[in-house]
C-alpha cells in the first residue's frame, strides 16, 4: 500500500484539496470526504497496474461464480433489477432499441438480459481471460482492457451501462466524459453504485456492506453523482435508489435488537444471518410485498443502498 505522501489528497471529482481526516468516525481511516462536492474517496490507495491486477479470474470466481451457485444470490430477483434499469432507459428512449455497451461487463449477465430484450450488445472487460470467456459464451464482441486505454468509437452507442463499476475507478470524471463521447446524441448512460448516503452507511458507518477501501476507491451519494454527470456535460440526470442490502439489513436488525456480539460482523456475505434474511424474503409473499413497497419509496427518496443514475446526451 502506498504511503500517505505518494498520492496527493486531491478530490478525484472536483480537484479540491481534502484534509487528511477520516470520513467515518470509526473504521476505514483511509476514506476521506470532500466537502466541496460530497464525494468520498480512498487515500492512500493502490494505483495503476497494482489496482487493476486485483481483477483476476480468481476475483470473478470468488465474487460471481461462487455466489451465483450458492444460496446467497437470488437469481429470481435479477430480472426485476434488469426491468427496473430498462424502465429508467425507456423514460428517455421511449422503447427504442439500439446498440448497448456494458462497461465492466464481467461474466456478461447484463448483456444476455439486454439481448433478450432486443438490444444489440457489446461489452468491455478489464480481465482478458474473463473477457474471452464471456465473448465465447454469449457470442458478443467484448473489448479487452480499461475504459481509459481502449479506443472506443465516438458517438456509436445508444446506451452505455456501468453497473457497480465506477466505484472501482481512480478518475471517475474522466470515465464519465468518455461515456459522453462514445454515446450517440440522444443516447443514455445508466450507472449503479453503492450509495454513500444510503441507510446502510448512515446507520452502520464503515461496517456497511460495500465499504471496501481496497476495491471501492470512490463513494458517491445522490448529490455527488449528479454533479459528476453534469460536469461530464450530460443534460438531464435522474437519480434514484433501490433497497437496503441484506447484509446491512442483518446488521441493522442485530443492532436494533442489541445483539452486539452479532452486530460487529453481520455486513458480510459469510454471515448466516444474511442468507437467513434472503431466504425469508423468498418464502414470504408479505415480505416480498414490503420489499417492493420499499423499493418504490427508495426510487423517490434516494436512501436505498443501491444508487442508480440515468443521464441523457442531448441531440
Amino acid at each position: 500500500m502506498p504511503s500517505s505522501d505518494t498520492l496527493a489528497a486531491a478530490c478525484p471529482l472536483c480537484g479540491a484539496q481534502v484534509p487528511m481526516e477520516p470520513y467515518f468516525s470509526i473504521g476505514a481511516p483511509r476514506i476521506r470526504y470532500c466537502r466541496d462536492c460530497s464525494l468520498a474517496f480512498v487515500h492512500p490507495r493502490l494505483s495503476g497496474l497494482e489496482l487493476e491486477s486485483q481483477y483476476s479470474p480468481l476475483y470473478f470466481e470468488e465474487k460471481y461464480d461462487h455466489l451465483r451457485q450458492s444460496e446467497y444470490v437470488n437469481m429470481e430477483a435479477w430480472p426485476k433489477k434488469v426491468s427496473f434499469l430498462f424502465a429508467q432507459v425507456d423514460k428517455f428512449r421511449r422503447g427504442k432499441k439500439g446498440l448497448l455497451l456494458d462497461l465492466g461487463c464481467g461474466k456478461g449477465w447484463f448483456l444476455e438480459a439486454a439481448r433478450e430484450r432486443g438490444w444489440q450488445v457489446r461489452g468491455l472487460e478489464l480481465c482478458p481471460e474473463v473477457a474471452k470467456e464471456t465473448e465465447e459464451r454469449i457470442g458478443a464482441p467484448i473489448y479487452r482492457g480499461s475504459i481509459f486505454n481502449v479506443e472506443l468509437p465516438e458517438e456509436t452507442f445508444d446506451v452505455v451501462t456501468m453497473l457497480d463499476t465506477i466505484e472501482h475507478l481512480e478518475t471517475p470524471l474522466e470515465a464519465l466524459k468518455i461515456c459522453y463521447r462514445i454515446l450517440k446524441p440522444g443516447g443514455v448512460l445508466v450507472l449503479t453504485t453503492p450509495n454513500l448516503r444510503g441507510l446502510g452507511c448512515r446507520m452502520l458507518g464503515s461496517r456497511a456492506y460495500a465499504v471496501w477501501p481496497d476495491e471501492h476507491i470512490v463513494y458517491f451519494g445522490p448529490s455527488s453523482i449528479r454533479r459528476a454527470l453534469i460536469l461530464a456535460r450530460f443534460d438531464r440526470v435522474n437519480v434514484s435508489s433501490r433497497e437496503v442490502y441484506p447484509e446491512n439489513a442483518a446488521s441493522i436488525a442485530a443492532a436494533l435488537s442489541r445483539r452486539k456480539e452479532r452486530s460487529t460482523d453481520c455486513a458480510s456475505v459469510s454471515n448466516p444471518a444474511v442468507v437467513e434474511i434472503k431466504q425469508r424474503v423468498r418464502r414470504s409473499r408479505l415480505l416480498r410485498g414490503l420489499r417492493s413497497a420499499a423499493n418504490k419509496f427508495f426510487a423517490m427518496v434516494p436512501l436505498g443502498d443501491d444508487l442508480t443514475a440515468v443521464a441523457f446526451k442531448q441531440y
